[in-house]
C-alpha cells in the first residue's frame, strides 16, 4: 500500500551531516544567493543544531536553531527553507513542528526569529517567510527600523515552544516591583548584521560595587560617533528598567519593543534604539 505521502513516507527530519551541504546550500540558493553565501560560511564553522527534511531519501527542506549565547533556554530559528518542487504541499508546516518537537524534548522554552524586509528589484524577499511565521504562531515582539542598513528593517518574531498544558497551574509571574537593583553601561559591540549599529554592554550593580566597570552613557555615545556608528541599542532586563529609564532617555533613546519572556517568565529583554 502507498503511503499518503508516497514512495517513502511521511517525510522526517534528521540531523544535518556534511555531505548533505551542497544539496542544502542549493535549497537556499533557490530563495536567496546571499543567503546560501552567508549559509555557506557559516557551514565551515559549524552545522551544530541544523536538521534536513528528507522524503523518499531525497532532501527537500532544512532548518534548525541555535542557542542563545546569553540565556538558557532560549533558541534562535536558523536557515530554514523548502525545496521550489515541494512548496505549497505542508512540508514547511511539517518540517517547522518537527522541529518544534525536538526543541521542547531538549528544554528550550521561546523560540525567536530574526528577519527583514530586505528588497530586491521592488520585492520583499522575506514577504512569505514571516507571513509563515505568523501563520506557524509566531508573534512580532521587536521592529526596529534601519537595523541591517538604511531603509532595511528588522523583525523580530516569538514563539512559545512548549505545549501550553491548561491543567496545571501556571508559574507564578515575576514582578516588576521585585527589583534587585541596578545595572550600568560599561562598553559596546558591534552588532551582527548591522552597518553602524552598536549594543551597549551592562553589569549588575551589587550591593553598589559596579566601581570602574561603570562608563557614563554620555561617554559612550561620543565613542559611537567617533567609530561612524549609525545607532545605538541598549537592551536591559526589564526588572531592571526603572533604574536607567530616565538616563537613556536624556540621552535620546526611544523604547522600542521587547522580547518577551526572555530571560524567565514575565522578565523581558526591553529595546531600547539612539539614532546618532
Amino acid at each position: 500500500m502507498v503511503s499518503l505521502f508516497g514512495i517513502g513516507g511521511q517525510p522526517k527530519l534528521r540531523p544535518f551531516k556534511v555531505t548533505d551541504m551542497m544539496h542544502v546550500l542549493d535549497i537556499i540558493e533557490q530563495h536567496d544567493e546571499d543567503d546560501a553565501e552567508e549559509a555557506y560560511q557559516n557551514f565551515q564553522e559549524s552545522h551544530e543544531g541544523m536538521f534536513v527534511l528528507t522524503k523518499g531519501g531525497k532532501i527537500i527542506g532544512v532548518t534548525g536553531a541555535d542557542a542563545d549565547d546569553h540565556v538558557d533556554g532560549i533558541c534562535w530559528l536558523s536557515w530554514t527553507y523548502v525545496h521550489e518542487d515541494y512548496q505549497g504541499q505542508g512540508f514547511g508546516r511539517m518540517m517547522f513542528d518537527q522541529l518544534r518537537g525536538m526543541l521542547e524534548d531538549g528544554g528550550v522554552r521561546r523560540l525567536f526569529i530574526s528577519t527583514s524586509d530586505y528588497m530586491e528589484d521592488g520585492v520583499d524577499l522575506y514577504a512569505k517567510a514571516k507571513a509563515f511565521y505568523q501563520a506557524m504562531g509566531a508573534q512580532l515582539e521587536l521592529k526596529i527600523n534601519d537595523y541591517h542598513d538604511k531603509g532595511e528593517t528588522r523583525f523580530i518574531y516569538g514563539l512559545d515552544v512548549p505545549v501550553l498544558d491548561f491543567e496545571s497551574t501556571p508559574p507564578e509571574a515575576a514582578s516588576s516591583n521585585d527589583n534587585a537593583g541596578r545595572i550600568y553601561f560599561t562598553g559596546m559591540d558591534s552588532l551582527p548584521e548591522s552597518k553602524g549599529g552598536f549594543g551597549l554592554n551592562w553589569v549588575e550593580d551589587v550591593e553598589g560595587e559596579a566601581g570602574d566597570e561603570k562608563v557614563p552613557l554620555e561617554t559612550l555615545k561620543m565613542a559611537a560617533v567617533q567609530q561612524g556608528a549609525r545607532f545605538l541599542v541598549a537592551a536591559p532586563p526589564s526588572v531592571f528598567e526603572a533604574s536607567i529609564e530616565q538616563n537613556l532617555k536624556e540621552n535620546g533613546f526611544q523604547k522600542v519593543g521587547k522580547l518577551k519572556d526572555y530571560y524567565e517568565k514575565s522578565i523581558d529583554q526591553v529595546y531600547w534604539v539612539c539614532f546618532l
